[in-house]
């Protein structure tokens, strides 16, 4: 049997990779026996009640159509299924993940100055909800921290305040006071549960010792430590941008480190906010590294880029900006359409742009899978596909 939790930390992608790599491997150390896939759900709820998006995509479409073939039974909160063909053991290597049709993405904009949440439940709400409401909502008989188990425990805004986060219950996080002071308070509210999933993994042993220091003697309360000295601070940002970021050696060397510091402090003043009055928190100046890292990156490949591409960022953009038809139109017509190689994509966006009159809705969205089918550039993580 192969069993999963979705945490309210996982998205979709974490989730999935996890639970594809749980199937692959258990085909290869017990090829032949019977495999079972029964998951629950922690959190993860939409503002009527039902499953969020992430949640129902991994239940209704990637459990099914591509694990369940390799399984003889599957059981979600939402499903449950016996495979009536025998179990396949050809498993795959990996899964790749795609952005999805509708031209959305897991990855954060980090040319733009936006904020970023999750699906908001009860946003208007005045005053954040109780420790008990959290804990309901993300399924925990007793509130303890997400990381350590460790209590007592504070509500921990996802998004935090000071950047427009709300007190919807999809934003809070229960941590103890030791992980509440580390946690990054930034634009990015999945980069916040990111850092969650990463934190619950390096002080995994802190679960067991807790436990088994329980059957003795409570726990002390945790102490607030010092903000750390410079040399050790940035060391562990550095340690940080390697296990959560994925950055190599090589990363802090070369010619753009000087270009990277500078939008770095841009990163910090623009993006972060300081909570408990911490100036000085690895995980935001490790978040603000690699948001400047990215943004460096992204520049220097749109200006390496050739003609359809610097066309297709600008269709993109005024796309997802929600434009006017009159700069929608200039766009398309002076700048992408006359790049395009293939005569067929050509005349399928003057056909878009001239059915924009009687139907504006749905052409645009056909408009926007079009461009985004046609950028020819490495898709970054998002959806997946068999």
């Amino acid at each position: 049997m192969i069993y999963h939790d979705m945490a309210v930390y996982e998205d979709f992608e974490r989730c999935a990779n996890r639970l594809f790599e749980m199937v692959r491997d258990c085909a290869r150390k017990f090829p032949g026996k019977p495999r079972g896939l029964f998951m629950d759900v922690q959190g993860h709820r939409n503002i009527e009640g039902g499953f969020d998006h992430d949640a129902w995509e991994l239940m209704s479409e990637f459990i099914p159509n591509v694990l369940f073939p390799y399984l003889t039974e599957m059981s979600t909160p939402l499903l449950h299924a016996r495979n009536g063909k025998a179990q396949r053991e050809d498993v795959p290597d990996h899964v790749e993940f795609f952005p999805p049709l509708d031209g959305t993405q897991f990855e954060y904009d980090v040319l733009k100055s936006e904020t970023r949440s999750r699906p908001e439940i009860n946003s208007a709400r005045a005053t954040p909800p109780s420790v008990e409401q959290i804990a309901d909502y993300l399924g925990l008989s007793d509130p303890c921290c997400l990381i350590c188990w460790a209590t007592p425990v504070e509500r921990a805004h996802a998004l935090p305040r000071a950047l427009d986060g709300s007190h919807s219950l999809a934003n809070f996080a229960l941590l103890c006071k030791e992980h509440h002071r580390e946690a990054p308070d930034v634009a990015d509210a999945e980069a916040f549960w990111k850092w969650i999933d990463y934190a619950s993994l390096r002080d995994s042993s802190r679960r067991m010792t807790l436990i088994e220091e329980k059957l003795k003697v409570p726990a002390p309360e945790p102490k607030s430590d010092p903000e750390p000295e410079k040399s050790e601070f940035f060391a562990k940002v550095i340690a940080e941008l390697k296990a959560l970021h994925e950055w190599k050696d090589d990363d802090f060397q070369g010619g753009k480190w000087g270009e990277i510091l500078t939008e770095y402090y841009e990163v910090l003043h623009q993006k972060t906010g300081k909570h408990f009055g911490i100036e000085a928190k690895v995980s935001t100046h490790a978040w603000a590294m690699d948001i400047a890292r990215r943004r460096i990156s992204k520049n220097t490949r749109a200006t390496d880029q050739g003609p359809v591409e610097t066309a297709l960022e600008l269709v993109t953009a005024c796309l997802q900006d929600k434009a006017s038809l009159e700069e929608l139109t200039d766009h398309c017509t002076r700048r992408l359409v006359p790049v395009l190689s293939d005569p067929r994509d050509a005349e399928r966006v003057q056909y878009l742009l001239a059915d924009l009159g009687n139907d504006r809705e749905r052409a645009l969205q056909i408009l926007e899978v079009t461009v985004t089918a046609l950028r020819p550039i490495d898709r970054p993580e998002g959806r997946s596909g068999p």
